[in-house]
């Protein structure tokens, strides 16, 4: 089974939920939302050059504005008209949008860069000195904090300007899960579904995930749409309450770490989290039961895949490689796991999430035709290739399955 671990991190849907997860701001135009272009998403990030000179041309505007507001008296002075405050506090809204979503799409870390971080507080040093009741400020002073709770009066005053904002209903969310408080988390996750941006697919992929996980263990989830919805599943639908759930996104927040120290947890040195750091805390936590959610990004698993099990929807790890992970699988599979998706997946994203469940059937497949039970083989082979034709990985499935 060792060697089946890389392929099957070739095959499972890192690219479209691990990596794209991130709950995307609102773009509708009314007062509830943050107006700002849509940002396409990429594997990459800007490089430092672009966006110091992307800094460097805002700061321009900025000034260049400034220059041209004359009085009534010295109008004649000036040929140019004066460029609508609007436009520059979009401009400057965008400069923020595109920081954070390229922080938040980072594949090799979830801390914002030296460059992102910077750009973002140079927006809202901005906002301070020119809007500093306005709800951009406030939002963008909380959010620039990476989870830091101090900063929690600010993220209430822009709720109070426009309590309907979905992209301040799910900080909120996360401040109340970093707290633990999970009356209120829940109030707010609950606006969130109503919003439409935790969907119902994912909330039913989510409740496959935590029961995927080890009995007392801990799962480690990655982005938005997991951290999310496996807490939704655990705390409103009461499924698990036995396995500690911790996202790799709220590991930003000193609170939040403070946290998982006093529950026993062995947290690393470093002040990134990002690849090593996520390593490292697997070394450090090996008696935590740990189970990692399929949607982290393979770059996180790659140094680590000889102690990675393939585990329902997620990969267990162990020290211990000769760990036997069929009798789980057999178990979850057979007896616990929902499979909403692998039935009823309509849209795009159930029907790619749905790849997450190839790896544990693969494996089930393998050691059905290893012992001559053929009747399991058949049913196996029925959901392979229903999940592999809607997540468009039939051919690679078909190469696995021929291999043994």
């Amino acid at each position: 089974m060792r060697n089946f671990i890389f392929i099957f991190l070739s095959l499972i849907a890192f690219n479209c939920f691990g990596q794209n997860n991130e709950p995307q701001e609102a773009t509708n135009s009314n007062t509830n939302s943050i107006t700002v272009p849509s940002i396409q998403q990429s594997d990459t990030i800007q490089s430092k050059e672009e966006l110091d000179l992307e800094i460097k041309t805002i700061n321009t505007q900025d000034k260049y504005r400034s220059s041209k507001k004359v009085s009534e008296k010295n109008v004649n002075e000036s040929a140019k008209d004066e460029v609508p405050a609007a436009e520059n506090s979009a401009t400057i809204s965008s400069s923020f949008s595109l920081s954070k979503q390229q922080a938040a799409t980072q594949r090799t870390q979830r801390t914002p860069n030296s460059i992102q971080q910077e750009q973002m507080n140079n927006v809202v040093l901005q906002l301070e000195e020119n809007s500093p009741e306005s709800f951009e400020f406030h939002y963008f002073k909380y959010v620039a904090g990476n989870y830091n709770v101090d900063l929690i009066e600010h993220l209430k005053k822009a709720e109070a300007l426009r309590p309907a904002n979905s992209d301040v209903q799910i900080q909120m969310a996360a401040y109340y899960l970093i707290m633990k408080d999970s009356k209120n988390a829940l109030i707010y996750m609950d606006k969130i579904i109503a919003s439409t941006r935790l969907s119902k697919d994912v909330i039913d992929y989510a409740e496959d995930l935590i029961q995927s996980a080890p009995e007392n263990g801990t799962l480690i989830t990655h982005g938005f749409d997991d951290s999310f919805a496996t807490a939704y599943v655990q705390l409103s639908k009461k499924i698990r309450s036995d396995v500690k759930l911790i996202s790799l996104d709220f590991l930003q927040s000193e609170k939040y770490q403070q946290v998982l120290k006093s529950e026993g947890f062995n947290l690393p040195s470093r002040t990134i989290i990002d690849v090593a750091y996520f390593q490292d805390f697997c070394f450090k936590n090996t008696l935590k039961n740990l189970s990692i959610s399929m949607t982290v990004p393979k770059e996180y698993l790659t140094g680590i895949q000889q102690n990675l099990f393939v585990v329902g929807l997620g990969f267990e790890y162990h020290t211990d490689l000769t760990f036997n992970n069929f009798y789980k699988n057999d178990y979850l599979w057979n007896e616990v796991l929902t499979k909403k998706l692998i039935d009823n997946s309509i849209n795009e994203k159930a029907k790619t999430l749905s790849s997450n469940y190839l790896p544990m059937l693969l494996h089930l497949r393998k050691v059905y035709v290893e012992t001559g039970e053929k009747q399991k083989v058949i049913e196996i082979d029925k959901s392979l290739d229903k999940v592999a034709v809607q997540c468009k990985k039939y051919d690679q499935v078909q190469k696995l399955k021929s291999s043994y």
